[in-house]
């Protein structure tokens, strides 16, 4: 982004300035306009260039898509598509991997919306009115954002390479799909059998033709299709060598604290994720706006965190699961605060084990700190002791 800018304005000043004005911009309409927070979220690197791919691909499936309505005769509308030609690319691009179609089915119920007919009524000063229907007689079919569309079959991709590469180590949803994508120029969702035996063997590595190794090709692969004779590869041990190694992540190299620490960090995981599924259940039904966000802020820390351990990031890891738990903490004060009625008894526990905690992450730090040459640590002095009390 920032080389976009030197080739646009030159002068270094100037670059700064406009960078700094994109930021603030989607900074300011990020949580009201879906298109600038998925862009904010590819800028950071929130998402990565993986899901760009397939979010400009999926784009592109959706424009190949024809609307399908009951007289064809409803007028599209821009920045939204009928639910039923959402359902339909959701349909085409999932279709063969059934856990992520069925969430990201009732994620799209949710996100549905059905415009009423407006009458309309114009005076044409001709001792006369018009009466009409301002989107037409069957405008009021269910319709979803197109960029709620899009940000749904993102959720799906990060669902299915948790789920797949948990699964069998060795595959690689991201470059699987890629090869899929390349391959796929016309962007049909599918793959005729030269185009699959060509994704197999220029992008995959694979010396296969295809029915080589019992693998039946049809006369339209989709992707869940092409995936699936990834994974059997993969799990018969016939994963090609590139596909491999790029499965296997490299690990960034971790001290033996750091490594623990993602071990516990796993330990902990495992033993909250059955009531993880329940709370995210409960959060995707509610109809409240703001249980919504928590659901999707907390499935993308749920992914960092599956990610950070897939790679053996002993940092990132055990953050997101911080992060994760802080999350899931702040949705049950603002809970409280609604019920209201909260017990003294109960808040003096919750403040004292929170404040304990924060001592001791304080002291740590400073501890930490007192190495680093450019900045000294706070001095908190004896009061720091006494924060939340003994203990």
């Amino acid at each position: 982004l920032q080389e976009l800018m030197r080739r646009q304005h030159g002068v270094r000043k100037v670059v700064h300035q406009k960078c700094w004005q994109l930021v603030e911009s989607l900074s300011h309409h990020a949580e009201t306009n879906r298109a600038a927070n998925t862009f904010a979220d590819f800028l950071d690197g929130t998402r990565d260039l993986g899901e760009l791919s397939f979010y400009s691909y999926c784009a592109k499936v959706l424009g190949n898509i024809e609307e399908v309505t009951a007289t064809n005769t409803s007028r599209p509308q821009a920045g939204w598509v009928t639910a039923e030609r959402g359902g339909r690319v959701i349909e085409a691009l999932f279709g063969d991997l059934p856990k992520a179609l069925g969430v990201m089915q009732l994620e799209l119920e949710k996100a549905t919306r059905v415009f009423e007919v407006e009458r309309k009524t114009w005076n044409c000063n001709v001792s006369m009115s018009l009466d009409f229907d301002y989107f037409g007689p069957d405008d009021d079919e269910p319709r979803v954002a197109t960029e709620e569309l899009l940000r749904i079959l993102l959720e799906g991709w990060r669902m299915s390479a948790v789920l797949l590469e948990q699964t069998v180590p060795s595959f690689s949803w991201a470059r699987t799909v890629l090869a899929f994508m390349q391959t796929d120029v016309l962007c049909r969702s599918w793959l005729d059998p030269h185009e699959v035996r060509d994704a197999e063997s220029m992008r995959l590595g694979h010396l296969s033709k295809g029915e080589a190794e019992g693998l039946r090709l049809l006369d339209k692969t989709s992707i869940g299709a092409f995936v699936f004779r990834e994974v059997h590869r993969c799990s018969a041990g016939g994963g090609s060598s590139a596909s491999t190694a790029l499965a296997t992540v490299q690990p960034k190299k971790m001290t033996g604290d750091a490594l623990a620490c993602l071990k516990v960090s796993q330990v902990v995981f495992e033993s909250l994720e059955k009531t993880l599924g329940v709370y995210l259940t409960w959060l995707m039904h509610s109809d409240e706006l703001g249980d919504l966000a928590v659901y999707h802020s907390v499935k993308s820390r749920m992914y960092g965190f599956r990610k950070a351990s897939g790679s053996s990031d002993g940092e990132q890891g055990p953050h997101h699961f911080r992060c994760l738990l802080l999350l899931m903490l702040s949705h049950q004060f603002d809970m409280q605060l609604q019920r209201g009625g909260m017990a003294s008894d109960y808040l003096e526990w919750e403040l004292g084990c929170l404040l304990r905690i924060l001592r001791e992450s304080w002291r740590r730090g400073a501890a930490a700190d007192r190495g680093a040459a450019d900045e000294a640590p706070p001095d908190f002095g004896a009061e720091l002791d006494n924060l939340g009390g003994s203990g």
